[in-house]
């Protein structure tokens, strides 16, 4: 059996990252922007939401001038607590597939510093216009079968059902709302078989 799950809002706390991290010093200067950028529920297309985007554009490129960075262990906080125990768990049956905004830098930087991957048998990053279900798709054959895939981005659970039919996939709902109705819903990494 191979585990294929996302990092953001599955594995990873992202909400609660975000909001430590606009108070990083070197973020003064687009604090306000950036908490009024992530209010903008994320859509289906998210390389249409220009305000979401502009955003990002700021946080990367204070990132890549190392106006901050993650050390390592920093972002272990922000683990889930059953992600955790799923992680020492299936971790080495399991693969983070994770998507990349700008740049990959930034999104591994974070994968980096919150220690998933000395559990993990291997970290893919899809670069942002790309799919996870492409990616899992050119990846099956390394793995044994059977197969999950986590995420809590319904856009992405629709590649990995196009592209990857064999894969079983859940949809994690971390902040309570009901499914898209379309996958098997979960809470948490502890609900997988």
């Amino acid at each position: 059996m191979t585990y294929f799950v996302d990092f953001d809002r599955t594995i990873f706390d992202f909400d609660a990252f975000f909001l430590d991290l606009v108070e990083y010093p070197a973020l003064a200067g687009i604090r306000d922007r950036a908490l009024e950028a992530v209010k903008i529920p994320r859509g289906v297309d998210l390389a249409h939401d220009e305000k979401r985007n502009r955003m990002w554009e700021e946080l990367h490129a204070l990132y890549s001038s190392g106006a901050f960075t993650f050390p390592q262990g920093s972002m272990s906080r922000f683990v889930f607590p059953d992600a955790q125990v799923f992680l020492e768990k299936h971790g080495k049956e399991s693969v983070v597939v994770t998507k990349g905004g700008l740049d990959l830098a930034f999104q591994k930087g974070k994968v980096a510093s919150s220690g998933v991957e000395t559990f993990v048998a291997r970290t893919e990053y899809v670069q942002r216009d790309d799919s996870k279900g492409k990616l899992l798709q050119s990846l099956l054959a390394e793995y044994p079968a059977p197969y999950l895939f986590v995420d809590d981005f319904g856009q992405e659970l629709a590649s990995v059902a196009e592209f990857c039919p064999e894969v079983s996939l859940y949809e994690i709902r971390r902040d309570g709302n009901p499914g898209s109705g379309e996958y098997a819903v979960i809470r948490s990494l502890e609900e997988l078989p």
